[in-house]
């Protein structure tokens, strides 16, 4: 999938519609960077944020219009987002206090990132050709998570209903070296769910 390639691809998704791949390489400070091919015809790569500062945590919106990441190159974590796949064609940054973790909603509407201060917030998507946020809030904190560096650390439902996020779980740490496996956990969920307020 991605010849030419030599360094180490650590996060990588796909466009909603198949035709892009959106992969990060590197795993060492300062050398990592994001890039896409296309899936059939041109498979050249396309550069998304490369440069002496980290990049990292692709999310690509529903429509396939924008991409956000995270970049360091304030000296903090940044979210940022360009128009895709012309990203040439201008960058925003979002995030005003340091953030990181961008996840779009599934109706594209909003982009929720982690603040520094831990708080989970969501920016409202607008503007064509280049994006404005609008209609910044504060949702929840987010201290009860866990938020893994470099990587997305939750997702957004479908239908905007909520999140999953990785609850930290004070335990025995020989308990949590445990895998557990849940058998027919969607049905508990949603029966737990169809009773929430």
């Amino acid at each position: 999938l991605l010849p030419g390639d030599t360094a180490q691809v650590d996060e990588a998704l796909w466009s909603a519609d198949g035709q892009w791949l959106i992969y990060r390489t590197g795993t060492v400070p300062g050398v990592r960077d994001i890039y896409a091919r296309r899936t059939t015809g041109d498979t050249s790569r396309v550069t998304i944020a490369a440069g002496r500062a980290d990049e990292y945590m692709p999310a690509l919106s529903p429509d396939g219009k924008w991409i956000a990441y995270v970049s360091v190159e304030s000296g903090r974590e940044e979210v940022f987002v360009r128009p895709f796949p012309a990203v040439e064609q201008g960058r925003t940054q979002v995030s005003i206090a340091g953030g990181a973790h961008p996840v779009w909603s599934a109706s594209g509407r909003e982009l929720y990132y982690v603040e520094r201060a831990d708080t989970l917030v969501a920016v409202g998507t607008g503007g064509t050709t280049e994006f404005q946020p609008t209609g910044r809030r504060s949702l929840f904190s987010t201290r009860s998570f866990v938020l893994f560096p470099y990587h997305q650390a939750f997702t957004a439902l479908p239908g905007d209903k909520g999140f999953i996020f990785l609850s930290r779980a004070e335990v025995p740490i020989d308990a949590a070296r445990q895998l557990v496996v849940v058998l027919h956990w969607d049905g508990e969920a949603k029966a737990k769910m169809a009773g929430a307020p």
